[in-house]
Parts: structure tokens; sequence; C-alpha cells
């Protein structure tokens, strides 16, 4: 058809022409099978349940040194095994292992922006949050 002909010969391209029909659209992955990928994933936005971790990654990424560091010094309070949860009680280890796995893929995402930052103290208070997420 001549429609279809101009589709492949113009130079414009339009978003219709960019959308597969229903028809065209097959699906050979098993609908059962859930697989995992919150590990493999960088995410610039902490997805986590804990909000005073959402503040702390929230604090990581703006611009003044001073913000930064407040950010990581609470996030380091937080991965203490002697930290306590907002409530003041002590946290387990399953809770602290179940608040880093939340965190770990917000954390690669923003540890190599943070080891390149001009402030010596960030970069040091960054790896001593580190050692502490390893220690956990």
């Amino acid at each position: 058809t001549s429609n279809e002909m101009s589709k492949k010969h113009s130079a414009f391209i339009s978003f219709s022409s960019l959308t597969k029909d229903s028809s065209e659209d097959t699906d050979h992955r098993d609908a059962n099978k859930v697989v995992d990928y919150s590990l493999a994933v960088l995410t610039p936005i902490y997805e986590g349940s804990d909000s005073i971790i959402a503040a702390g990654c929230k604090k990581l990424l703006k611009k003044d040194a001073i913000t930064k560091l407040k950010g990581i010094n609470e996030l380091i309070s937080i991965f203490q095994l002697s930290s306590s949860s907002a409530d003041g009680s002590v946290l387990s280890q399953e809770e602290l292992s179940l608040k880093m796995k939340e965190f770990v893929p917000y954390f690669c995402y923003v540890y190599p922006r943070l080891a390149l930052d001009n402030g010596r103290k960030i970069r040091e208070q960054l790896n001593f949050l580190l050692d502490k997420l390893i220690k956990v």
C-alpha cells in the first residue's frame, strides 16, 4: 500500500510508527515465574520502607557538603548494630539486614558519585559507611 511505502521512505518518524499492534506482541515468558531484580537495578531514589533512611538518602545528593555529611552520619548511626529504631527499641539483626537489603541498590548508585566528591571528610565518612554496611 502507498501509506506503508511512504512510512518506509519518509525521513519523519512518528510515534504511531513505533507502536506495536497487540496482535504482534507475543510474550514468551512464563507468567508464573517471579524474578526479583531489586538488587540488580541501581536506583537514584531510595525505595525502602524506612523514613529515616529515606531522609538520609535525600541529603546525600544535595550540593552542600555539610548536608551530605549529615546524611552520611545519619546512615552510619542507623546501620550500627547498637543503633535504635524510631520508637527507641534496639534493632534486631533481621531488621537491620532487611533495611540494608532495601538500601544497597541506592547506595550502589550514589557511592561512585560521592567517592569522587571534593570534600575529604565526605569521602572518609562515605567509606566508613561502606565499612559499616559490610560488617552488617
